[in-house]
């Protein structure tokens, strides 16, 4: 075996004894070196002595006892050592009587045995032993049979090295001195590493070298600890260079492979699927001896190191194998290695241990400081790879959340496209009507259609304007224009509608001439900030004012009104996406993206943008020079969320965390001192505890645990340090109550003890976290509390990201929800008189047939719309698990044949046809189904839309073998579907933008997400089925069946005659009121007065008996809510009530009901489906 050493050198000063060679006597004590030079042997001696000191501990001085060979130490040792050199017969041994010894030897054991460090001397030609009692507790395997014992013979193992370093003394009589020098020595029946601080000095008489001096320190424990540390260190800083679990296990398989000496060799099982897979490891050609697999289920029959690591998972609790485990040659040592220790972690989000199987150095004893280094080489690991989970966890999270995003904008780009084709087929019959043709009834409905649908027009313009801002798209135009009179002319189109509302209307903007901006840009934002205005002001003034300001080089474009304002909390955020404020008062609609689509425009100008609230003042100010034309190409970036929070940054093992919590003060230097209560008794070992932690952290120390439990309630610490004495009932009682403390269950629990008898599985099992039984290391009692507060502060932190990252998520979905049910809301108010307006011509003879035939793509083009508005609403019940059915006996094949007849009807003629094949005995099932339409309509329109022209679309039906479920399959042969995209299909929003597959090109993308969501509520399932890209597809719809139940003939029922009852119609909306008044009068026969508002309503009710109240929720003045319980007030329940709303989600049902109407009816209404809901209402 070679030996190692960091640092070596020979004394080039020797210095030998003045004693003359005639006091040798007889003796032969000479050996082979001898030296000219002449100086005084003790400075030598000293020197070195000096040397040595320093880096000994220091120990209490104790007392000399001058004795005729020397001075021995008064301790036990001291006393048999001076035993054994007074009853040795010096005579028999190869140094002869004491009478015959050179002065030099007396000498020399006066400095050996009056040192306070391990000494040795080897005198003579045979180099006898002789030692002092720090070599003696050195070295105690071996004492006292070294005494006077040949030095070649009791260093045996390791002569080959030291055996070359005392000759070379001997021959040159010159010192060596070496520093942590390696040195295999036996120890007990093993050769074990070890590391020594050493010098040799030659002993002389006259020229003559006739022994040899050796003062030495045992370093194994400092070397074995700057090598742990760096491997600790190195784990440590993983977290720096890595942020996802694979490369995490590749740098620890790197830092673990280069620890040789203390892991010669690792496996590192991780869980997988409830299985401990095996993720790395260096056991290279001998791999054949390790499971790649294991179970976490007790099983028999695998080998040592399978039962072995499966024990230490199951009972988590670190196993030692030392059996039948002898595989290698692995590390440092080439030999092969026979102690293992398999140790259990924990892996963040895992339910089961996973286990770090190490083999132990071979030349080292398992022994407490080799334990606890391993326990923490497990800890980091466990840190390292939950982290990295974590990291990859958010990092998922944060792509969720812009995924999301994504997906969001371009669902609201497909819903503005899909709603404009509908609007285009109604705007393109609409131009071709000459009224001059009609009667004067139809000439007036014209133009109230031709309103509300360029209205909705202008509401999907505004979601295509905010999609393109959204993705970046919006360019920006300059043009030179008279920016004054085009504010002012767009200004005054307000004019009437301000007038009508009695609210007074000024602006000023004449005296801004040319200005370099986007004039339809700048038009959007004047229309939107204006209208605003105008929608949330009930009375005073509104101002719109545009000036410029030479000095500060820019235009000042403000809009100010006396309305219903906006609270403080909410103005950081109104510019924000998607963000509403649904004041109580007033309840207006909002689609959240008004001020948003303003904030880009401002932006793309260079501008700025205020908003201030005493009614409110929206202040914007545009530069009007021409620097900004370069950026005439300017594009926006939307607001991702960035993924990356922050890492963490740790310099070294012992460092300290940036504060997270209330638990950190600050020091002098201005560090973090972190918070540790520790519970003491006043131990020894306590003392020094403190002494250690001191200054590091900030300690306060309690006497009695009731004293600490109740500083809790001030502050909380990051670390609970408690002193185990021998009352164990009062410590489990303090670990106890700390853990039931809601506050203080997380925080850790470090418990040193000086019982060593005490196990640490349960103290672990009871609540602690670490636990330290001395003697210990400052450097290890730094790490291993270290080590606790900065889990534990990791931890913290990303729970506090994890919880904030799924409030992120809950707000962008609460956003979601609302915005679709405010722009449903939006696009069901125009459609509402549109709607009635239809339906009341189709059929009128006295329009020509070709008008018919445009009435009825015009009304088909409606329901499409329609059936889009209620997709969106269906979205956000599904979101808010609030879709709810409604069942009853419903046979299938019916169904099916009504939407393929529906289905086929509205294709073209060059459309795939459809073919029934109903063969399934059992058809009928408990059902809602106006949902169970929905589905095969949405799952054929696709099949149609998708399959081949000339080939047919195949519906086929069957039961299962134990007849308890009804399949429906709808099979096309058009473009098919790639394998990649059939696990997205049923996503919500799913589209494709690779453009490699269309099948999901048009619609909302929201079909067949629906479709499946409504299966799921109905106990069924949807799958899908294709072979790949133009070889078709196959869904299947499966729902549970029953045999039909007999029914009793139908009653019959006589028709009750048609009511008619005086009606209080209140609706803000002029097209809709108009529309419906003459519907309700001239087609219904009812007696109705009209209001536009909550007040006008109550004055006419004062004077006015009426039947049914038909009544809008947002109204100018109050809400529809505010109505009906000043009615129920004032009258009494006298009345029938239909609500009659926009917002159709179960909570706006609920508040209707709750206000005190009758019925909730969802805009825009059937003429049809009003009449009998009235006679319903007055019949039953």
């Amino acid at each position: 075996m070679v030996g190692r050493s960091r640092y070596s050198r020979e004394v080039r000063t020797f210095v030998p004894s003045i004693i003359p060679p005639s006091s040798y006597g007889h003796l032969d004590v000479s050996l082979v070196g001898s030296t000219h030079q002449r100086h005084h042997q003790g400075a030598h001696f000293s020197r070195r002595t000096n040397e040595m000191q320093e880096r000994t501990p220091k120990r209490p001085r104790m007392t000399l006892e001058d004795g005729e060979e020397g001075s021995f130490v008064r301790d036990g040792r001291a006393e048999e050592l001076k035993r054994m050199f007074e009853e040795t017969k010096w005579e028999e041994t190869k140094l002869g009587p004491k009478r015959h010894w050179p002065q030099a030897f007396h000498d020399v054991m006066q400095i050996a045995f009056q040192a306070e460090f391990p000494t040795a001397l080897y005198l003579g030609k045979n180099l006898c032993t002789i030692y002092n009692a720090g070599f003696a507790r050195m070295f105690e395997e071996k004492h006292p049979h070294m005494w006077a014992m040949p030095m070649e013979e009791l260093w045996s193992e390791t002569w080959h090295v030291v055996g070359p370093l005392i000759h070379g003394v001997i021959e040159s009589g010159k010192g060596f001195y070496a520093s942590d020098h390696l040195l295999i020595l036996k120890r007990g029946e093993d050769l074990q590493e070890m590391y020594f601080t050493f010098a040799y000095s030659p002993v002389t008489e006259g020229r003559h070298v006739v022994g040899i001096l050796v003062n030495l320190l045992d370093t194994s424990q400092q070397v074995y600890s700057r090598r742990q540390t760096q491997v600790l260190k190195d784990l440590n800083n993983i977290e720096n260079i890595s942020n996802n679990e694979e490369r995490t296990v590749a740098i620890l398989n790197d830092i673990l492979n280069k620890s040789s000496y203390d892991i010669p060799c690792y496996g590192l099982y991780i869980v997988s699927d409830d299985k401990l897979l095996l993720r790395s490891h260096s056991f290279g050609e001998h791999s054949s001896n390790f499971p790649c697999s294991i179970s976490h289920r007790p099983s028999e029959g695998g080998n040592i190191f399978e039962n072995s690591i499966q024990s230490a998972a199951i009972q988590q609790t670190e196993v030692l194998i030392t059996e039948n485990c002898s595989v290698g040659p692995f590390g440092e040592w080439s030999l092969p290695v026979t102690r293992w220790v398999a140790l259990p972690f924990e892996i963040s989000g895992s339910h089961h241990k996973c286990v770090l199987l190490c083999g132990l150095n071979q030349r080292r004893r398992w022994d407490r400081s080799y334990r606890n280094f391993m326990q923490l080489v497990s800890s980091q690991v466990s840190v390292s790879l939950s982290k990295s989970r974590i990291r990859e966890e958010l990092t998922r999270k944060a792509v969720a959340l812009s995924q999301m995003d994504r997906q969001r904008t371009i669902f609201f780009s497909n819903v503005s496209h899909e709603f404009k084709t509908p609007i285009t087929l109604m705007l393109g019959p609409m131009e071709d009507f000459d009224a001059r043709n009609l009667s004067a009834k139809h000439a007036r409905q014209i133009p109230i259609v031709k309103r509300n649908v360029v209205r909705l027009l202008h509401l999907v313009n505004r979601l295509l304007d905010f999609n393109a801002s959204t993705q970046g798209e919006m360019a920006v135009k300059y043009s030179r224009v008279n920016l004054g009179q085009v504010t002012e002319d767009l200004a005054a189109l307000f004019s009437s509608a301000f007038e009508q509302r009695n609210i007074e209307f000024l602006f000023d903007c004449t005296k801004v001439k040319k200005v370099y901006v986007d004039i339809q840009k700048w038009e959007v934002l004047v229309m939107n900030l204006v209208s605003n205005a105008f929608k949330y002001t009930e009375r005073g003034r509104v101002v719109v004012r545009l000036q410029y300001c030479e000095e500060k080089g820019w235009v000042e474009f403000s809009v100010k009104d006396t309305g219903v304002g906006i609270r403080e909390e909410h103005l950081p955020r109104v510019m924000e996406r998607f963000y509403t404020v649904r004041e109580n008062k007033t309840q207006y609609a909002s689609t959240g993206i008004g001020l948003s689509v303003v904030n880009t425009i401002v932006n793309l100008h260079h501008g700025t943008i205020g908003i201030a609230s005493q009614g409110t003042t929206v202040t914007i100010r545009i530069p009007v020079g021409s620097r900004k034309l370069c950026h005439s190409t300017t594009e926006f970036s939307p607001s991702i969320a960035n993924p990356n929070h922050g890492g963490f940054s740790v310099n070294s093992y012992l460092s300290t965390l940036k504060p997270s919590s209330s638990s950190e003060s600050v020091s002098d230097e201005g560090g973090i001192l972190y918070l540790v209560y520790m519970s003491t008794h006043h131990m020894p070992s306590d003392t020094v505890i403190d002494e250690i932690l001191e200054g590091q952290y900030e300690l306060r120390i309690f006497l009695q645990p009731s004293e600490l439990m109740e500083a809790t309630k001030e502050r909380l610490p990051t670390l609970f340090l408690l002193s185990m004495d021998d009352n164990q009932e009062e410590m489990e009682l303090l670990i106890r109550n700390i853990r039931d403390h809601r506050d203080c269950a997380d925080i850790p629990i470090l418990l040193y003890t000086n019982r060593r008898d005490q196990s640490q599985a349960e103290w672990l099992d009871r609540g602690v976290d670490e636990c330290i039984v001395p003697p210990y290391s400052d450097a290890e009692l730094m790490t291993r509390v270290a080590a606790t507060i900065r889990q534990y502060i990791e931890q913290t932190e990303v729970r506090k990201r994890d919880q904030e990252l799924r409030k992120q998520a809950e707000i962008a979905k609460n956003a979601k929800d609302t915005f679709l049910a405010s722009v449903a809301h939006e696009l069901r108010t125009p459609l509402a008189p549109v709607l009635m307006q239809l339906e009341d011509m189709v059929g009128d003879t006295s329009i020509p047939r070709r008008r018919q035939k445009q009435i009825s793509t015009i009304l088909k083009a409606v329901h499409s719309e329609i059936y889009l508005v209620d997709n969106l609403l269906d979205m956000v019940k599904i979101g808010r698990g609030k879709l709810v059915l409604n069942r009853e006996e419903v046979n299938v094949d019916d169904i099916i044949r009504q939407v393929a007849t529906v289905v086929q009807d509205e294709s073209g003629a060059d459309c795939p046809k459809i073919k029934l094949s109903l063969d399934a005995a059992i058809h009928h099932a408990q059902a809602d189904p106006t949902r169970l339409r929905q589905v095969f309509w949405n799952i054929l329109k696709n099949a149609v839309k998708f399959g081949r022209s000339g080939h047919v679309i195949d519906v086929r039906t069957f039961n299962s073998p134990d007849g308890l479920t009804l399949s429906v399959q709808i099979i096309d042969y058009g473009m098919g579907i790639d394998d990649a995209r059939i696990s997205h299909l049923f996503e919500p929003i799913e589209q494709d933008v690779s453009g490699i597959n269309q099948y999901k090109d048009t619609g909302l993308g929201t079909s067949l997400h629906i479709s499946r969501s409504i299966m799921m509520l109905h106990g069924g399932a949807i799958d899908v089925r294709s072979e790949g890209l133009d070889r078709g597809s196959t869904f299947t719809v499966t729902i549970p069946c029953q045999a039909a139940t007999e029914k009793n003939a139908p009653v019959q029922h006589v028709e009750a005659p048609q009511v008619s009852v005086r009606i209080l119609l209140v609706e803000d909306n002029e097209s809709i009121r108009m529309v419906m008044n003459r519907i309700l009068t001239v087609k219904m026969n009812h007696t109705v007065r009209t209001a536009p508002m909550v007040g006008t309503a109550m004055d006419i009710a004062s004077d006015w008996t009426f039947d049914l109240l038909i009544s809008d929720i947002g109204l100018p003045d109050g809400t529809g809510y505010d109505l009906i319980r000043n009615l129920i007030q004032t009258k009494g329940k006298s009345f029938r009530s239909i609500a009659l709303s926009g917002y159709s989600l179960p909570e706006d049902v609920q508040a209707s009901i709750e206000a005190g109407f009758d019925i909730h009816m969802t805009k825009p209404v059937q003429t049809a489906i009003l009449q009998q809901t009235i006679q319903r209402l007055f019949t039953s």
